[in-house]
């Protein structure tokens, strides 16, 4: 389902494991957007040296000053070529903004993502200029639902949180889930709002091995506020190996699984 990161201003860099480990999780492209006083500066890029590199050197100039978006993409919706569909996405010369989960409501393209329809047909008529209005921003987390999270900076380095409450906080920095941690990442299906699976195994930095089982475990749903229900999760192989369990309240995949994931099929 993506990750999205909302960095406050003075700060100190993510850890490097953190965000490789979140490039691992997410390998479809990662960016970054930040305020410089004048505009909004959006990086993009495939493979995550060049982003590290270049994230170091925009944080240590403007870190101080700008607050940073974030984001590592996992396909759901358009095409997976270069870094078109790779967040975050211009509104204008002086907003930008990125998004962790899957908008339905918005309609299916080839080419571009739900998120790119989102902002073609959503956030750019809208004609914001540097900031969401309260009311706007009740209406969009409306519109795009609770299993949705958006994140927006303008040029001035001010950042804004549509549904932070489903994401949390650390070290200063606001995380969409907790696909940075060694042992997860966010799995995402069209039809769900994310998931909770293991590092993958073919980047070579998975800490467990995944086999097939099944087993029951408390878990958190972040999209209906469950937060103890015991669920099945059942290993499924794509790419690697995952675990994923779907919410009996809501439908929702669920974001986190909060026992040891030793005791639910990993051998360590």
């Amino acid at each position: 389902m993506c990750l999205l990161i909302n960095q406050n201003k003075e700060t100190s860099i993510i850890e490097t494991e953190k965000l490789e480990t979140a490039f691992d999780s997410n390998p479809d492209g990662v960016g970054f957007a930040y305020g410089d006083g004048s505009t909004v500066q959006v990086h993009k890029f495939r493979d995550f040296k060049p982003f590290l590199s270049a994230y170091k050197t925009a944080h240590k100039k403007h870190g101080k000053t700008s607050d940073f978006v974030i984001h590592f993409r996992w396909q759901t919706h358009g095409m997976n070529k270069g870094t078109f569909n790779v967040h975050p996405f211009t509104i204008n010369d002086g907003f930008a903004f990125a998004h962790n989960g899957v908008i339905n409501k918005v309609d299916n393209d080839v080419k571009l993502s739900d998120t790119q329809v989102f902002n073609r047909d959503i956030l750019r008529p809208l004609k914001l200029q540097t900031k969401v209005n309260a009311v706007l921003l009740k209406l969009l987390a409306d519109y795009i639902g609770s299993g949705n999270k958006l994140a927006f900076v303008n040029k001035y380095g001010e950042s804004q949180i549509v549904n932070e409450m489903a994401g949390h906080w650390l070290d200063g920095a606001w995380f969409s889930n907790y696909s940075y941690e060694s042992y997860g990442a966010c799995y995402s299906n069209p039809m769900y709002s994310g998931g909770y699976v293991s590092t993958k195994a073919k980047t070579g930095t998975a800490k467990h091995k995944p086999v097939k089982h099944q087993t029951r475990m408390t878990a958190v749903c972040n999209s209906c506020g469950i937060t103890k229900l015991k669920t099945k999760l059942t290993y499924e192989k794509h790419a690697g190996g995952y675990w994923i369990t779907e919410c009996d309240e809501c439908k929702h995949y669920f974001d986190r699984v909060e026992n040891d994931f030793t005791k639910g099929g990993y051998n360590v």
